[in-house]
């Protein structure tokens, strides 16, 4: 399990438009449940992490 740092998770708060399941899917590639723990600091799967964090990673990039 991994926590994610608030700060991250705070920026990629920021990238989002609203709080709608499918659009935190096509945004973050993650479900709303996973989001509310990423909000309230709860650990996640390793898998779910890293696949979000490669995400975002390369979302922030194209957004540059």
């Amino acid at each position: 399990m991994r926590r994610i740092d608030p700060a991250l998770v705070a920026r990629m708060e920021q990238c989002l438009h609203g709080r709608k399941p499918d659009h935190i899917m096509e945004v973050l590639g993650i479900s709303l449940n996973t989001w509310n723990k990423l909000l309230l600091g709860v650990p996640v799967r390793e898998s779910v992490a890293s696949r979000l964090l490669v995400r975002f990673d390369t979302q922030t990039r194209q957004s540059s």
